[in-house]
């Protein structure tokens, strides 16, 4: 608590963090009186809770019980992965600016996901007012790609709030993080199903443009997809189009994980694709290597990584990226294996920094 010592703090962050929040509680403010507020008890627990030093909730919680938290005042109020207020409009971003609170924090590994308005609606929450209104904002910032002077005075107003805090400032001895990008070209069977899915698409979105008919823009992601899941694996577009068809990605990650493996690395997979990542389990099955598996319907993520750090014969972690990207500690992992590219260059570093 703050000197005054007459109010809670509380943190919040996706369901899926509220476990870890506790634990590393636990483990650097042992003193505190440590409460998360969940299930069909939370009428209680808040109750309870302002004789607590911390409660932790996630963002699920603070938008059912607004009405509780009307009636309380917090010291802290942290938002943790705070790119789930990009949008003001959302009823994340609505409940979590009603609280009350003497000081606010937010922390995220990526304040930008799609564009600067992302920034504006998390600075709206930690200091309103900062940056104008969102649409002055968004006219006044609206070049600011392809304007260095725009971008220096956004950095020029934001930068006094953001402390960012670097791996080579925390842990001196840790070597320089090195990057590999593997190419490898399509086998024959695999280019020509690619290259028919091109044609497909191409055609199907020029004959809907051409007549003016409504999805062109739909059609058009989907075929981006498929495209996607031909160089990942064949075996991962519908109906089993691609079932017999070789995958020259697949292959060059199993010698990579194989590699990686004898030389007593332990590795982190991670795909945005979860049937990409069952395929793998199917292989690692198959030839009997162990291995931790996370997605977004693990249940059980810190058993999962408190086994992947203490084991020493396990030398893989698969992890869908969404899901396994935010809220883990793998450090005992050397090595890191982006299967396929994210969007967001940031999301993938993100990722990438669990070790």
């Amino acid at each position: 608590r703050s000197a005054a010592g007459d109010r809670p703090s509380l943190l919040v962050c996706p369901t899926s963090l509220t476990d870890n929040w506790e634990r590393e509680a636990q483990r650097f403010v042992p003193k505190f009186k440590v409460s998360i507020i969940r299930g069909p008890r939370r009428k209680t627990q808040w109750d309870e809770g302002k004789s607590a030093d911390l409660l932790i909730t996630s963002y699920a919680i603070i938008r059912r019980d607004l009405t509780a938290l009307k009636e309380m005042q917090f010291d802290y109020l942290i938002l943790d992965e705070a790119q789930h207020i990009k949008n003001p409009a959302t009823a994340n971003a609505r409940a979590c600016k009603s609280v009350v609170a003497r000081r606010r924090l937010v922390l995220t590994g990526t304040p930008l996901e799609n564009s600067p308005e992302d920034l504006w609606s998390i600075l709206d929450f930690l200091e309103p007012g900062l940056l104008g209104s969102r649409t002055a904002f968004r006219d006044y910032y609206a070049d600011i790609h392809n304007s260095r002077e725009l971008q220096d005075d956004l950095s020029s107003r934001v930068g006094p709030l953001i402390l960012r805090r670097t791996k080579k400032e925390v842990c001196k001895e840790l070597p320089p993080k090195m990057e590999h990008t593997i190419f490898c070209e399509m086998e024959p069977d695999q280019r020509k199903l690619y290259d028919e899915l091109l044609k497909q698409g191409r055609a199907q979105c020029g004959k809907m443009l051409k007549s003016g008919q409504k999805g062109a823009g739909i059609e058009l992601l989907t075929t981006l997809l498929r495209l996607r899941q031909t160089c990942c694996d064949p075996a991962l577009l519908p109906n089993k189009m691609g079932a017999q068809v070789s995958s020259a990605k697949g292959d060059l990650l199993r010698e990579l994980i194989l590699e990686n493996i004898d030389s007593k690395h332990k590795m982190l997979l991670f795909s945005q694709f979860t049937t990409q990542l069952a395929l793998v389990r199917s292989w690692l099955d198959n030839n009997r290597i162990d291995y931790e598996y996370l997605d977004g319907s693990t249940r059980n993520r810190l058993d999962k990584v408190d086994n992947f750090n203490e084991n020493q014969d396990l030398s893989l972690f698969l992890l869908s990226l969404k899901a396994g990207g935010t809220g883990l500690n793998l450090t005992s992992a050397d090595t890191v294996i982006i299967y396929d590219p994210w969007w967001n260059p940031a999301v993938e570093l993100q990722a990438a920094d669990r070790t």
